[in-house]
């Protein structure tokens, strides 16, 4: 992940959508104003301040186009063919699905994650890479296949996580 990235425009336009002025988006952020409005005017933003407005905003939009930004998730996610297409995000999603299952019998993940870190080999720790690289097409495209259906609902990601929290944390899979 990068540790910034410049906003600039992705502020102006979510600001112009919701009809917000900087200030507004500085006082509900609690940043300083001349802070925000060098952000808006394409200084460097911290990772974390970027996910910060992205909560601010809560608009599945910026968030995606913020993730596109400090990930570099490119090209085929903001296609309009891909994006907009359900059946052809299903279809990928499977088919990335299936080579990741390929690679990892190949590859013999499972039992290199039983090897503490410190004991694998070079040649261990590069299977578990090529491993990842194949999960990582299969999210991409599960991820887009969420953030589609989620602009279907009108419902932003951050809206989909706070549904999703009070379950996690009944299941004790994370701390509330």
């Amino acid at each position: 992940m990068k540790s910034s990235v410049v906003i600039g425009d992705l502020l102006k336009h979510s600001a112009s959508k919701y009809g917000m002025k900087q200030k507004e988006i500085a006082k509900a952020t609690g940043y300083a104003n001349a802070t925000t409005n060098g952000h808006f005017n394409g200084n460097p933003v911290g990772a974390e301040a970027a996910i910060h407005y992205g909560e601010e905003f809560n608009d599945s939009e910026f968030n995606w186009m913020l993730s596109k930004e400090l990930l570099g998730l490119i090209g085929i996610i903001n296609g309009n063919g891909v994006r907009k297409e359900i059946l052809a995000l299903s279809v990928l999603q499977k088919r990335e699905a299936a080579e990741r299952k390929q690679v990892e019998q190949q590859l013999e993940i499972e039992y290199l994650m039983t090897i503490p870190e410190e004991l694998l080999t070079k040649e261990q720790q590069e299977s578990i890479l090529i491993y990842l690289l194949e999960y990582a097409d299969e999210l991409l495209f599960e991820i887009s296949h969420i953030n589609r259906q989620l602009e279907i609902l009108g419902m932003s990601f951050m809206d989909l996580m706070k549904l999703k929290m009070p379950v996690w944390e009944e299941r004790e899979w994370i701390q509330g």
